[in-house]
This record gives structure tokens, C-alpha cells and sequence, in this order.
């Protein structure tokens, strides 16, 4: 977790963002671990030993966390902390300038000229994360913690994935430090609805039929990014 401290006086609003699909045109993890072992050199020989957990998953006798803590520690356990934090300052830009919605970027200036505190709440992991949330000014950034060894790259995730129930967990635990505090919410699938229905403003981004059924409960502002 990685909080920039401001006074909190003239800020409006909570607003919380998701990360991949919503800010992001796609997902951040897979491109970014591929990023790394490709640099690594080795993600050709070690690739076919992700596909036991990613069988186990895909027949419900593993979750979303532990895949995701198998394929870190798979292509990149071992890696130290040094490394990984080259690799991440050259991924980020990278990301910033060709995977990131123009509109999105511009909600996110706009809140901020508004002088709403903004938190940055993904699943996606602490290897990369809160170095998107610092360059696009969130003052908080809430993801998936990855384990280390000392300086070495261990790869399970430390505590829950940052998904789902646990996502609705997280905004209660930063709403109560802010009582009273409108709270506006965005996302972009079904597993973000949890926390969406919490929230004052709840907004999906991009939502085909299936999702707005899910979605049809909640009092939301569809709005459709590209």
C-alpha cells in the first residue's frame, strides 16, 4: 500500500478507480510478467510449468491468488529486488503512453481538480501498481501484496488478492477514515460490483449486456471509453 499524505480539508469526494479494463485498455498482469521473463530469457523453458495450476484453476481446485502467486514465482521467483524495479521503470512508461484510455486520464485530472481524494484499487500486484498510481497522482493505491525473500523475489501473494469481496472490504476499511465523504466508484466487470454497490456513484466502464443484467440493481452511470 503506498499513501501520499495531503491534508484532506478541501477534498469532496472518495473516489475509487479500478485498474486493468478500466483505466487500462487490457490487463496489466500477464503483459507485465511477460515483459519481465522475456528480459529474464528463460520464459520459454519455464512456461509449461505453469500449466498444472493453470489446469487446477481452470477446474475449480485453485483461485485466482495462488495462479497468480504460481505464475510470479514460476517466471520470475529468484529475480532480485533491483532487477525488478529496472524492469517495472521501463514497463510503466511503456503502459502510460499506449494502454491507458485518453478518457480515463481525463476523469482522473478532473476529480483531481475537483480536489477529491483518489485511490487506485486493483488485484493486480505491488511489483508495478503503486508505480502507475504515483504517475498518475492517485493519493492511494490499494493491490495484491507479493512476497520477498530479503532482496529476493519469492513470487506467492502475501494476504488476500485484491478482488471481489476483498475490493469491498478495502473501501470500507479508507471510508471510515473519511465519514461522511461522498463515494464515487469505477469499474469495469461483474467482480467489481461488490464494491460498486457501496459507493454513492457507481460507474462501469465499457459494460456489454451480461454485466449490465448483473448490474441492474445498482443506480449506474454506463459509460463507454475508448
Amino acid at each position: 500500500m503506498s499513501i501520499n499524505k495531503i491534508s484532506f480539508e478541501s477534498k469532496s469526494k472518495l473516489v475509487f478507480f479500478d485498474l486493468d479494463g478500466t483505466i487500462t485498455r487490457h490487463d496489466t498482469f500477464m503483459p507485465y510478467l511477460l515483459f519481465c521473463a522475456m528480459r529474464r530469457g528463460i520464459h520459454l523453458l519455464k512456461a509449461p510449468l505453469v500449466l498444472p495450476e493453470l489446469i487446477r484453476y481452470i477446474s475449480g481446485q485453485s483461485d485466482r491468488g495462488k495462479l497468480k502467486g504460481y505464475l510470479i514465482k514460476t517466471l520470475l521467483g529468484g529475480t532480485s529486488r533491483k532487477q525488478i524495479q529496472q524492469w517495472t521503470a521501463s514497463f510503466i512508461p511503456k503502459l502510460l503512453n499506449h494502454g491507458i484510455f485518453e478518457a480515463a486520464r481525463f476523469a482522473i485530472n478532473q476529480h483531481q481538480a475537483e480536489g477529491d481524494y483518489l485511490v487506485l484499487m486493483s488485484a493486480s500486484v505491488d511489483l508495478y501498481v503503486p508505480s502507475i498510481g504515483a504517475a498518475l497522482g492517485f493519493n492511494e493505491t490499494i493491490c495484491s501484496i507479493v512476497q520477498w525473500e530479503g532482496e529476493v523475489l519469492s513470487g506467492q501473494l502475501y494476504g488476500e488478492n485484491v478482488r471481489g469481496t476483498e475490493k469491498l472490504n478495502r473501501l470500507m476499511e479508507i471510508s471510515s477514515r473519511f465519514p461522511g465523504f461522498q463515494i464515487t466508484a469505477y469499474g469495469n466487470s461483474e467482480a467489481d460490483l461488490a464494491h460498486l454497490q457501496l459507493s454513492n456513484h457507481p460507474i462501469l466502464i465499457n459494460a456489454g449486456p451480461a454485466l449490465q443484467t448483473a448490474a441492474n440493481n445498482l443506480n449506474v452511470t454506463y459509460k463507454y471509453w475508448n
